[in-house]
């Protein structure tokens, strides 16, 4: 559906998306500047939008994986000793934060840059909110949690290098 609306000199043009969602888009002359902006999100729109499957695995896998970590962390239950190792609770640290930076760094490295300060950010908060609920704080246990990112960030670039991910065809 087109139609001019008479004041502004602007073409509305409503688009239907396949998830049948309606945008109204408002493109008019160059020289508006909300035109040109509607006009850049109309060309965005033309094409398909949408993420790779690198980006859903990566994405995906880190919200799971952080979810598991929050949980399993901020319950007032302690984890089991493993043997006769005395500072057990690094190594869930080192193990935990090493899964969940593998993914990331196997899938979309580039986007490393801005999820590791996330992850070292979810780490301390995890750490200043552990004695709401009954654990012990401990910085010791954020500095296994840096260890186990730079674990599975060296882990996961090695794995991309020598174990590249299956890419799909691009249809054209």
């Amino acid at each position: 559906m087109n139609r001019r609306l008479p004041d502004a000199r602007v073409m509305l043009h409503t688009v239907m998306l396949p998830q049948q969602v309606k945008v109204t888009l408002y493109s008019g002359p160059s020289w508006c500047k909300a035109g040109i902006v509607m006009a850049l999100a109309g060309r965005c729109l033309k094409r398909e939008v949408s993420m790779p499957l690198q980006s859903k695995l990566a994405f995906g896998l880190s919200c799971l994986i952080a979810t598991a970590i929050a949980v399993l962390t901020l319950t007032p239950v302690p984890a089991p000793p493993l043997g006769l190792v005395a500072e057990s609770d690094k190594i869930y640290h080192v193990v935990a934060f090493g899964v969940l930076a593998f993914p990331m760094a196997y899938l979309r490295p580039r986007w490393l840059m801005l999820a590791l300060p996330a992850y070292l950010a979810f780490g301390g908060l995890i750490e200043i909110l552990q004695p709401f609920v009954g654990r012990d704080r401990s910085l010791g246990d954020w500095v296994a949690d840096l260890i186990g990112l730079g674990i599975g960030v060296v882990i996961g670039l090695a794995a991309g290098r020598f174990v590249p991910f299956a890419r799909p065809r691009m249809r054209r």
